[in-house]
């Protein structure tokens, strides 16, 4: 498992490293979660849960959502440390 306080980034046009902002990872983390709201807030919901396919959908997102969790709760205490 990475550490928050790890580099990741990405490269920019010239070619230079930027670094990700713990802001920026967090965001990252929170992926799910929007996806999560963005299914359930769906006027096709009650297809979606009696497809197997949108059920299994459902629960993989479900369990990136609490996999996240721990991360999302790191990220905040990080972003929260006086610079």
């Amino acid at each position: 498992m990475k550490k928050f306080s790890e580099s990741t980034g990405h490269k920019d046009l010239e070619g230079n490293w930027v670094n990700e902002t713990p802001q920026a990872k967090l965001r990252n983390q929170l992926g799910p979660f929007w996806t999560l709201v963005s299914i359930l807030s769906e006027e096709r919901l009650d297809k979606l849960l009696n497809h197997p396919d949108g059920l299994e959908m459902i629960q993989k997102c479900l369990e990136q959502c609490k996999n996240s969790q721990q991360t999302i709760l790191d990220l905040i205490k990080e972003t929260e440390k006086p610079s």
